[in-house]
């Protein structure tokens, strides 16, 4: 028999990704990546099933490879929504500029994801060597060697010091 043709993968993928089904829509859209690097959306999607998943190394390597390619077919700007918000949650702030990159580059325009990808660009432009973060009260700069989630229970510690200094 004739192997599956890469959309034939990519749909069948993306069904299991639409359940939830996130072991089978890895393997379907891992074989439809591999016989056809050139289309976006079964990639966007094989980002979201391993972000759900919680493979974000494995995710992160797909999505910097659509960023370096002009796109190529509509994908939904939600996945790439989506995709950006895991990958920030899990403090992975550069692959969710990246996914938020190509939320605003596939035509999404919802004022809250401009306003977190614009903050977390900020938090990112600290000079070399270092990372930022930043609230309305105040900003953090700390070597990168940080890591990133200590970083943010700092800022939340810190944040909830000046309130409690402010209410007294």
């Amino acid at each position: 028999a004739p192997a599956a043709a890469p959309a034939a993968l990519a749909a069948a993928g993306k069904a299991h990704l639409d359940r939830g089904e996130l072991a089978q829509a890895i393997e379907l859209l891992s074989e439809s990546v591999a016989r056809d690097a050139d289309d976006e959306r079964p990639a966007a999607w094989l980002v979201l099933a391993y972000a759900r998943r919680g493979d974000f190394a494995f995710g992160s390597s797909y999505l910097e490879r659509i960023a370096e390619r002009p796109p190529s077919g509509p994908v939904d700007p939600a996945v790439y929504r989506e995709i950006g918000d895991r990958f920030a949650a899990a403090n992975d702030l550069d692959s969710a500029v990246l996914a938020w990159q190509l939320y605003r580059r596939s035509g999404g325009t919802d004022p809250v994801v401009v306003s977190r990808l614009d903050r977390a660009r900020r938090e990112r432009s600290a000079s070399s060597g270092q990372r930022s973060i930043a609230n309305d009260t105040f900003t953090i700069f700390a070597d990168e060697s940080i890591p990133a989630g200590d970083l943010q229970r700092v800022e939340k510690t810190l944040a909830r010091e000046y309130e409690r200094e402010s209410s007294l």
